[in-house]
């Protein structure tokens, strides 16, 4: 059976935003969260779905939108969880989820509303001690 996962945004406040049908919602977890396929090709289409979210519909405001949009998602993580359940379910409600998968960090949004991110490595600080004893 294909796995099952709920895509976010995670603002650096901590804040996260789940991906819905066609959007994306700071709601409850269990509140309309759509349930997606656990594949590469939705985890490549979903970010590109966040990034072009960020371009303002009024071209006339771009330059107070393009702060706004700034303060908040400059150095947001993009992941996701797995749904810890063998049923086909569409929505989120009251499943158990894994702990989050972060898979890129935006790390600048240009004037442009063009997104510069990088993978996301987690920081392994028994792998950094390790390293820095034995160099």
């Amino acid at each position: 059976m294909n796995k099952q996962a709920v895509y976010f945004v995670e603002t650096k406040e901590g804040e996260r935003l789940y991906k819905l049908d066609t959007f994306w919602s700071k709601g409850d977890i269990n509140d309309g969260v759509k349930v997606h396929n656990d594949s590469e090709y939705d985890q490549e289409r979903f970010f590109g779905s966040l990034c072009s979210g960020f371009k303002p519909w009024d071209r006339k405001e771009d330059v107070e939108v393009l702060e706004k949009v700034r303060q908040r998602y400059t150095n947001s993580k993009y992941g996701y969880q797995t749904v810890m359940s063998d049923q086909k379910i569409n929505y989120i409600e009251n499943q158990e989820l894994s702990n989050p998968v972060y898979l890129r960090l935006i790390q600048e949004i240009n004037d442009d509303f063009t997104v510069k991110s990088v993978e996301f490595t987690p920081y392994d600080r028994d792998t950094k001690i390790d390293q820095i004893l034995n160099d």
